[in-house]
């Protein structure tokens, strides 16, 4: 059967996840985690993609990013090839490093809250991980954007866009004041990591997702006008996510 095509267009903002094969480790150490951001930051270069959001966990990571142009397929080909081949090459090792393709869902990011629960969502992966104690702030986690969320837009990676996540909280000017807010309402969020959420088959089984699974229409406001292919997933949804399959 041949593979379903992907959906690109210019503007679209994606969650993309992938995992080592047969779910082996994906980062040995923290020189791995640096290698994998130093070339995130290379393929933001070549692709001029925005970054909204990320989490590198030991053996997957999770990425949000927006496509100005529409290149998803280049840009994640360019990306997973340089990683693996660096990976390898500083490990003597050979072969494939990701577990088959890497999944790409459809974020609605019209200001209606879909990006920020998205965005939440990945930066709350530590908790429901427990790689932090309860009494862990968030922050403490280095292989994520919180941290750099946080800090002053000049200590902040240039590919990492905040504005449109600060908006969706509400955050108007990026302050001190404004972070600070930030960062204790998602302290508060810690406390229930799953409320709201991306369906529960995503959470239990990162990359089990049935294509079958439905939900009532939801207007996307980004979307292109020509039919979506079958597997390409939307989120959408009100209170909590619910996965689509497009027709």
């Amino acid at each position: 059967m041949p593979r379903k095509l992907r959906v690109e267009y210019e503007g679209a903002i994606y969650h993309l996840m992938n995992r080592g094969d047969r779910r082996e480790a994906i980062f040995l150490d923290d020189k791995d985690r640096q290698l994998f951001l130093q070339t995130l930051g290379e393929l933001c270069s070549k692709t001029a993609w925005q970054v909204h959001a990320y989490c590198l966990m030991n053996n997957h990571f999770h990425l949000v990013v927006e496509t100005p142009r529409a290149n998803l397929v280049a840009g994640m080909k360019w990306f997973l090839g340089t990683y693996t081949a660096r990976f390898n090459r500083r490990h003597k090792l050979f072969g494939h490093l990701f577990s088959g393709r890497y999944k790409s869902l459809i974020v609605d990011g019209s200001g209606t809250g879909y990006l920020k629960s998205v965005c939440d969502y990945v930066h709350l992966n530590p908790v429901r991980a427990k790689l932090l104690r309860p009494d862990q702030a968030l922050k403490v986690y280095r292989w994520s954007s919180w941290p750099a969320y946080l800090q002053g837009p000049g200590k902040r990676p240039k590919w990492l866009r905040a504005d449109r996540l600060l908006g969706e909280w509400g955050i108007r000017q990026d302050h001190a004041a404004g972070r600070q807010s930030l960062e204790r309402s998602m302290e508060q969020r810690k406390e229930c990591p799953d409320q709201p959420r991306i369906p529960q088959q995503i959470d239990r089984n990162l990359f089990a997702i049935s294509a079958s699974t439905t939900c009532l229409p939801s207007p996307i406001a980004h979307l292109p006008s020509a039919p979506l292919k079958n597997e390409n997933m939307l989120l959408c949804g009100t209170d909590s996510f619910t996965l689509k399959t497009a027709n």
